[in-house]
């Protein structure tokens, strides 16, 4: 049966009380200035395992209370865009949309493979909506299975929100979801006290930290959809790595550049490896290539200044380099660079680079973080326009979020993905969302690639050997 998302009711929601006149405006940190305006999509599914449990008016209205006073912690979320440089925390609020679904939701994620193509009907929107200024910047979708099952999307503006904020603010709402519904012995929400003393190190730190510049070039807004993704036609693929597979390729990564690679440099490298092989079956040459990944700030440079709290992008993009030989050498020197360790040692090398000479001078004072973030985007550009072959693939790590512990009274999620798959056309090609799977330490890769590209990956023995593609969910 085809999935058929029918849509019941479509509001907003208001924080549960007003945002204070001297909070009403929030001014952007220099790294949410640098964003761009596109939503993040979630998808988060509930499988029903409580016959006793339904989700009825009641427990919408629940859910919406507990939304609405959620949304009084984050108040900067239930804002708007107000112009380059602030937001405007003005309790419009979010939408919520509620919808059935004439499915089973288990059958749905189990079928051998799972049809991807369907999901985005199963989130508000998708990535970009105009005008962008005016929009929400949150945005959930309840959806109810005729099973019983429930699906809970949401699309968020990466604006302000980087992959913790949105952890944080899903984990919030799950926390005040299930003291409302009384359904669970989980621990309540923190005490007043608690509370206040989180405040006190802000909602919004990061402008106080980094500042905003009221002199910012244009081109140096959305720098990351402008210089490290590419625009056109793709197709979206999932592939599942299993632990034992996760393992083996961290064995294979290990050098003595890299004695002790983490699963997501091991992956990483993996998939870079073989979708540069792709590039070069199709084009007939290995085209020079940049691997980006988002380093997490949080625990690096501002911890403890940081409550679980605090809105914003608090991430420095990590930039790895590529470059076939100009010359004809030995292959085997060109292997050597082009294997799995070979490929970890560059990522490995971009991270101690930011590491150790980025990061410590990015909370100097003055206009150090801006001199920084400006040398860093005419570098970036630089790269791009000496090199018009550049294949740029951009990853994100979603592991250690916590996605798939958000409980909100009925379980935790048995699945967590991003909003699904099929053929694309926008400035997503060539990324890379990574996501634990949740059962023994499993991680999935959603690939967005050109489609001969995408034919040729899925074909790639090799890389077959250790990434199944699109198997069906495996229920707790």
């Amino acid at each position: 049966m085809k999935m058929e998302v029918e849509l019941i009711s479509k509001e907003i929601i208001k924080p549960s009380s007003s945002t204070p006149p001297h909070l009403r405006t929030m001014r952007l940190s220099l790294l949410d200035q640098g964003g761009g305006l596109g939503h993040v999509p979630i998808i988060l599914y509930y499988t029903k395992r409580d016959a006793n449990f339904n989700i009825n008016e009641k427990v919408i209205n629940q859910l919406k209370d507990s939304l609405s006073k959620t949304l009084a912690l984050f108040y900067p979320l239930a804002g708007r865009v107000k112009d380059r440089f602030s937001i405007d925390c003005d309790d419009e609020g979010v939408l919520f949309s509620t919808t059935r679904v004439n499915c089973d939701l288990a059958n749905l994620i189990t079928t051998q493979p799972p049809d991807l193509q369907s999901f985005p009907a199963l989130v508000p929107y998708y990535v970009f909506v105009d005008p962008r200024d005016k929009v929400v910047q949150v945005a959930i979708q309840l959806n109810i299975f005729t099973c019983g099952g429930v699906v809970i999307s949401g699309c968020f503006m990466h604006k302000i929100m980087d992959g913790a904020t949105i952890g944080a603010f899903l984990k919030s709402w799950a926390s005040n979801s299930i003291a409302s519904l009384g359904l669970s012995s989980s621990p309540p929400p923190p005490e007043e006290e608690e509370e206040e003393e989180e405040e006190e190190k802000l909602v919004y730190p990061g402008a106080s930290m980094i500042p905003s510049k009221q002199t910012l070039p244009a081109d140096h807004s959305n720098w990351p959809e402008r210089m490290l993704l590419r625009e056109g036609d793709g197709i979206v693929q999932r592939f599942l790595f299993k632990s034992e597979a996760i393992s083996t390729l961290k064995a294979k990564a290990t050098s003595e550049r890299v004695p002790n690679p983490t699963r997501v440099e091991a992956i990483s490298g993996f998939i870079w490896k073989h979708a540069m092989a792709a590039s070069k079956a199709v084009w007939g040459m290995q085209q020079p290539s940049m691997l980006s990944h988002q380093m997490d700030l949080r625990r690096k440079i501002f911890e403890p200044s940081l409550s679980k709290y605090s809105i914003g992008n608090f991430t420095w993009k990590v930039v790895a380099h590529y470059y076939p030989f100009a010359e004809k050498v030995e292959e085997e020197e060109e292997e050597k660079i082009t294997s799995l360790d070979g490929l970890v040692g560059l990522l490995r090398a971009a991270i101690e680079k930011t590491r150790d000479d980025i990061l410590p001078k990015l909370l100097q004072g003055d206009d150090g973080g801006y001199d920084l973030f400006s040398k860093f985007v005419q570098e970036l550009r630089e790269t791009c326009q000496s090199n018009k072959n550049l294949n740029p693939y951009t990853f994100s790590s979603w592991c250690k979020i916590g996605f798939n512990e958000v409980d909100f009274g009925w379980g935790k999620p048995t699945w967590v993905s991003p909003a699904g798959a099929g053929r694309v056309n926008s400035i997503y090609k060539n990324t890379v969302v990574l996501i634990e799977a949740g059962l023994d330490d499993r991680i999935e890769a959603w690939l967005t690639l050109d489609e001969r590209e995408m034919a040729v990956l899925e074909h790639d023995q090799e890389f077959l050997e250790f990434a199944y593609v699109n198997p069906a969910v495996i229920l707790p």
